[in-house]
């Protein structure tokens, strides 16, 4: 088993209905994903802050809104990792702060495009 420390997840939606996407290279899939923001919390962080900080470093949005939407256990066959989801919505632009060496784009997507995009994947 591996052990995890714990993470957040943003589900980022502008005015338009459109959701912020990242899209960086994964080398476990040796390609470009793209994916919501999300990072790892730092030791004893509520996963509110996690939240609200990885949205800022890795896209410079800032919501003022937020809503818990719950909880996912991506891999709870071999680690304990759990991902708190947030939906984060009045949303202002600002700077971003990536962690060094970090590298990502980001873009605002249609629903209907991200729609068409799982169904292509899968």
């Amino acid at each position: 088993m591996i052990r995890h420390c714990e993470a957040s997840a943003i589900l980022a939606i502008d005015e338009e209905g459109r959701v912020l996407m990242e899209k960086q290279f994964r080398y476990p899939y040796g390609d470009d994903i793209y994916e919501i923001p999300a990072g790892k919390a730092d030791p004893k962080e509520d996963p509110m802050e996690t939240a609200k900080r990885e949205l800022a470093e890795e896209t410079g949005y800032q919501a003022s809104q937020w809503v818990h939407l719950g909880d996912m256990y991506p891999s709870c066959a071999y680690t304990d990792e759990v991902i708190h989801i947030y939906l984060a919505q009045g949303l202002t632009p600002g700077e971003r702060r990536l962690d060094e060496g970090e590298s990502l784009d980001y873009r605002f997507i249609k629903m209907a495009d991200l729609k068409t995009m799982v169904s292509e994947a899968l």
